[in-house]
């Protein structure tokens, strides 16, 4: 069951969007040039943008007698500023906020914004037996928005390798505004889990995301933390 979007995150990817346009306009017209015109200095060249077909928007050096590793430097250094201010620059800006997004940090703000909202209360740890290949474990949603939430669903975030594929579900359920469920959700591994292990949950209405929370499985004494 996928979710769409979310109204802030749609605003976020908008804002972030708008931005990095800008920085674009900025990166091209004003700190590219600077970069190499400084480099240009550096190396006691002239350095200069090409207008040509074949290579436009690149830089070289005018000099027809500069030697090839000064030619050479000015090429390098170009390509690397290019990749380091788009490629890098959008690397560092969406990639983060991307995973604020998906470990559910908007969705208190997408709640106070649409009146639908949720919450997921989940025990800070549960004990995992040894040798045991599933638990279940009691959670609690509530609805704190002002309508009600049909098709409800708890459920884990993740299916990773190294959590012995960790998943579950709880039966599907219906939230009435202010309502509060407790419930219980089964979670199973295809092995026993050898090591502490964080599990991502989630509360899901409909085909949207409402709630999202963190629980620790742990086995007997002796594990390590994943």
């Amino acid at each position: 069951m996928s979710a769409p979007i979310s109204v802030p995150a749609i605003a976020l990817g908008l804002g972030l969007l708008v931005a990095y346009w800008v920085w674009l306009w900025a990166f091209f017209a004003k700190l590219r040039p600077g970069i190499m015109a400084v480099l240009g200095r550096r190396l006691r060249v002239k350095v200069a943008e090409s207008t040509s077909p074949l290579d436009a928007g690149t830089y070289d050096v005018e000099d027809e007698d500069a030697p090839i590793r000064k030619q050479g430097a000015v090429w390098g250094v170009d390509a690397l500023v290019i990749v380091l201010g788009t490629v890098g620059v959008a690397a560092s800006v969406f990639v983060p906020a991307f995973m604020v997004a998906e470990r559910g940090a908007l969705l208190a703000w997408e709640a106070a914004l649409t009146g639908r909202g949720a919450t997921l209360a989940v025990p800070a740890e549960a004990a995992w037996p040894r040798d045991a290949r599933a638990i279940v474990v009691r959670v609690e949603a509530r609805n704190a928005g002002r309508e009600p939430l049909p098709r409800c669903q708890v459920r884990t975030a993740d299916y990773r390798a190294r959590d012995g594929y960790l998943h579950g579900h709880s039966a599907l359920f219906d939230l009435p505004a202010g309502a509060t469920r407790a419930l219980d959700l089964p979670l199973e591994a295809t092995r026993a889990l050898a090591a502490r292990t964080q599990a991502r949950l989630r509360l899901d209405c409909g085909d949207a995301r409402y709630a999202a929370a963190m629980i620790v499985l742990a086995p007997p004494a002796g594990g390590t933390q994943r």
